[in-house]
């Protein structure tokens, strides 16, 4: 209880904290929906993305609402351990409550929640809070700042409006591209992606079942799913789905190592741009690490992708419990 008020301590007189349930998943919408159109003037969040991250955890543990003092909902918290080394944190503010003290609750419950996870590490074991905040606005990264967090990454969602149709892709001989075949290829290509994003920054293996339940959240459409192969070999894949009606989301996109300087991924990246193009999708985005070692922030430059938002990742090592220090 003495952790708790400490952590709402800097909340203005009548704010007030709570554990969400489930039907408070339109409210929560709505005002993170709030949130992101004051911060990048589009929302980044639908109804199944929330219901299916609320669906994963323990809301009892894991989440926090904070309400004003007319009980308009003001801002959410929600926290996950990523592998074995991150505890991940998204947290939004009501654009018409910010100044209230809200943000810094919702960073210092986040922070309770990752310190009773690490007492609960093995020995040895040292857990960091992941945070990615919006990169361009001052107040966001000047908090994270301030209350002890570095910047560890900055990732870039870039975008690209399809005014007209994508260069046609060019295939170097003996590679063909195709749209998954059966459910049975879901698995196939879980195993390509691990393989293909083994190496970038921050990756953790999630279990199939995870993984494949988030693919298909929001969008899901196996002819969007594509393979590239050179005779029965299998050399990259793109896994792509309606976002919304008006846009289409490259979620990976990846070559295997033995394949790669070859013009592969740019083929790819066109095809998957003409087959939104061919759909009547007017708008295509995906996320990027901006320090990619591959060099994929300027393959997606090169098909006339632009930088549309930019995400900071602050990071701080998780303290032992108030109570230990």
């Amino acid at each position: 209880m003495a952790a708790l008020e400490a952590a709402t301590a800097a909340l203005a007189p009548g704010y007030t904290t709570r554990r969400p349930a489930m039907a408070d998943l339109p409210a929560a919408l709505a005002m993170i929906v709030a949130s992101d159109l004051a911060d990048y003037g589009e929302p980044n969040y639908t109804e199944e993305e929330l219901r299916d991250s609320w669906e994963e955890v323990d809301l009892a543990t894991e989440s926090w609402l904070i309400h004003s003092p007319d009980r308009e909902l003001a801002g959410y918290l929600g926290t996950r351990l990523h592998g074995q080394e991150w505890v991940e944190v998204e947290g939004y503010v009501h654009p018409a409550h910010r100044g209230q003290g809200v943000g810094t609750t919702l960073i210092r419950l986040s922070e309770i929640r990752a310190e009773a996870l690490q007492g609960q590490a093995a020995a040895g074991e040292r857990l960091f809070l992941s945070n990615a905040v919006n990169g361009r606005l001052a107040a966001a990264t000047g908090l994270m700042e301030t209350m002890g967090y570095s910047a560890a990454r900055h990732f870039w969602q870039m975008a690209i409006e399809l005014t007209g149709p994508p260069p046609a892709p060019h295939w170097p001989a003996g590679i063909t591209v195709r749209s998954m075949a059966s459910e049975e290829e879901e698995r196939t290509a879980y195993d390509l992606n691990q393989e293909v994003f083994a190496d970038h920054w921050g990756h953790v293996v999630v279990p199939f079942a995870d993984w494949l339940r988030r693919k298909k959240a929001t969008g899901f459409d196996p002819a969007l799913w594509f393979f590239v192969e050179e005779g029965e070999r299998l050399a990259g894949l793109a896994i792509c789905g309606t976002y919304t009606p008006a846009l289409g989301w490259i979620h990976n996109l990846g070559v295997r190592q033995p394949w790669r300087r070859r013009g592969l991924g740019r083929a790819l990246l066109l095809h998957a741009l003409g087959a939104f193009h061919a759909a009547g999708t007017p708008k295509v985005a995906l996320g990027v690490d901006a320090e990619n070692e591959t060099g994929a922030t300027s393959l997606y430059e090169s098909a006339g992708m632009h930088v549309a938002h930019h995400y900071t990742v602050y990071e701080r090592p998780v303290l032992p419990a108030r109570g230990e220090r």
